[in-house]
């Protein structure tokens, strides 16, 4: 079986370092010298840039640092570590499936050892369905039936919107829940067409995306 490539984390919940060192490699790669590559990340330069500093500035402050110094360390590396986890790398992934080179480019860490029975199982899209709200739709899922894999962890999933089959053109982070009855679209244009992808995401990473399913809302 041929390897398949992933973004990944790469740094534990404990290496403050690391996870420096990762926010300012993707904010120098990504949004910087291989910006063109990326031209519609899911957090904006300026949003992750200001991420990385409050960052860089609590982990400068805890020299000599007590109790309050420390939890603002913490509450600023979860924010960087969720943005990176949740918005930089499934973004990466989307973009180049597969596709270790351009993937490098991201500044973000690259395996094709991805741990599969820890990673999420590969999600099945069921239909597109009128939401609760006005201009909003909601995706269902397929049960997963498969008895290999487990799923001890509470999953974070992550519905994609875009313009197009191919999932680049207007490309979206449309939901992050952790119910998966609620992958719900909002502020959508009547009798326009719409392609959702979902992806599943646990401490051990992100699932591979799912196949796209279209949907309008009328």
């Amino acid at each position: 079986m041929a390897k398949q490539f992933y973004a990944v984390m790469g740094v534990s919940t404990d290496d403050f370092s690391g996870l420096e060192d990762l926010g300012v490699n993707i904010l120098n790669k990504m949004y910087d010298v291989n910006a063109a590559l990326f031209p519609s990340p899911l957090i904006s330069k300026p949003a992750f840039t200001t991420l990385v500093t409050d960052f860089q500035t609590s982990q400068a402050a805890m020299k000599g640092g007590g109790d309050l110094e420390t939890a603002t360390r913490n509450n600023d590396a979860t924010a960087l570590r969720n943005a990176i986890k949740l918005k930089v790398i499934p973004y990466v992934n989307q973009l180049f499936p597969n596709d270790k080179e351009n993937q490098l480019k991201s500044g973000c860490p690259v395996s094709s050892d991805p741990q599969p029975h820890d990673i999420p199982e590969k999600r099945s899209l069921k239909d597109v369905v009128k939401g609760t709200e006005v201009n909003s739709l909601r995706v269902r899922l397929n049960k997963i039936t498969s008895p290999l894999k487990k799923q001890p962890d509470k999953l974070t999933y992550l519905l994609f919107q875009s313009d197009d089959e191919a999932g680049t053109v207007n490309l979206k982070l449309a939901c992050v829940t952790t119910n998966s009855n609620k992958l719900i679209a909002k502020g959508l244009t009547a009798l326009q067409y719409y392609f959702f992808a979902v992806a599943a995401v646990n401490a051990a990473g992100q699932s591979e995306l799912s196949s796209r399913i279209k949907g309008a809302y009328s």
